[in-house]
């Protein structure tokens, strides 16, 4: 029982230690010896679990997308109060957030299998509400659901993924008092004006 107690703590330690240092540091400058002196395991240790740098990076991929799959299930099936639900997800720091700027400027989405995987299941989720939408005759007929998707995420994420983006387009810092109620308010007034009634 101790011996299993031992590995999942130290599993669990490598794991904290590699997310860190990924997201930090990217897959390329992410040194094993580093992740296992940090956690206080030999490197050895995490090729014994892991097997490779590769199979560690995948492990922590599961992890943080993981975290978004407990909120895929509650994400509301009206555009508005969905937008509502995800700008609340993105206002606390967020390990997804910090991960797919690091795969942005790593230019690697496209090369990891896992990882397109992770993001058809995540946002087929997104695809599958506006689908049901267009069903009932709440959406467009004409929009494609899967480019509207797209155009959602980046009009949601845009603000905290390039925050200094936003800081020369709009002239405020994202943090700064109202910024973000403002900006979620005008996103839910375009939703509207797209939306059938």
């Amino acid at each position: 029982m101790k011996k299993t107690r031992d590995r999942e703590r130290s599993i669990q330690k490598i794991l904290q230690e590699a997310t860190k240092s990924f997201l930090t540091e990217g897959r390329s400058g992410t040194r094993v010896d580093e992740v296992a002196k940090k956690a206080g395991l030999n490197k050895a240790m995490i090729y014994h679990y892991f097997g490779s740098k590769k199979r560690l990076y995948e492990q922590v991929l599961n992890h943080i997308y993981g975290q978004q799959d407990d909120l895929r299930d509650h994400i509301p099936k009206n555009l508005s109060e969905a937008t509502k639900f995800w700008m609340k997800q993105l206002k606390s720091p967020s390990l997804f957030i910090k991960l797919i700027k690091r795969e942005s400027v790593e230019q690697t989405l496209a090369e990891s299998k896992l990882l397109k995987e992770l993001v058809a299941r995540h946002y087929g989720r997104g695809a599958e509400i506006l689908a049901e939408l267009k069903q009932k005759e709440e959406f467009p007929e004409q929009i494609d659901e899967k480019f509207f998707l797209m155009i959602l995420t980046g009009a949601i994420t845009i603000p905290f993924v390039f925050p200094e983006l936003t800081r020369m387009i709009y002239g405020k810092k994202i943090t700064q008092k109202d910024f973000l109620e403002q900006y979620e308010k005008t996103l839910i007034q375009v939703l509207e004006h797209i939306t059938v009634k």
